[in-house]
């Protein structure tokens, strides 16, 4: 589970092997709306909603799937409960990225891709920072830099 503009993408890119799943929660996103997957989706609830139903089939055939290969989930969430579920479910090791907020928002205002959101991200990243408490013991805590 990762903060937005904390470097997820580059931290999964860096440590997958080769045959490993990668489900990226904005790569959903794109692939069903054709658009950049750091495209402005405010108001699109339904693709949203669409997404996470994909997600949803995916995790449905890996939970059944006992020869499933290793997969890594990139999303965006704080909640505890999520992160708890998730774990629970795929007997997963949880690696949160929790890059300090001042850097993801550098991040953000240097990124082409990006720039335009400065506004509508630097919410949703103090909220993520609002809303996030580590479960000591329960999972791998990143200060990722990439």
């Amino acid at each position: 589970m990762f903060l937005n503009e904390s470097g997820k993408t580059a931290f999964v890119k860096k440590h997958a092997k080769e045959g490993d799943l990668i489900i990226d929660f904005d790569l959903l996103m794109s692939a069903i709306s054709l658009q950049d997957p750091h495209a402005h989706f405010k108001g699109r609830k339904d693709l949203v909603r669409y997404a996470l139903a994909t997600r949803g089939a995916l995790i449905c055939e890996m939970v059944l799937d006992p020869t499933r290969p290793r997969t890594w989930f990139i999303m965006t969430s704080a909640v505890e409960k999520d992160r708890e579920q998730f774990q629970a479910m795929f007997d997963a090791e949880v690696i949160v990225i929790a890059t300090p907020k001042h850097i993801c928002l550098d991040r953000l205002r240097t990124d082409p891709m990006r720039s335009h959101q400065v506004d509508e991200s630097r919410e949703v990243i103090g909220d993520w920072w609002h809303e996030f408490s580590p479960r000591a013991g329960k999972e791998t805590i990143y200060d990722w830099e990439g």
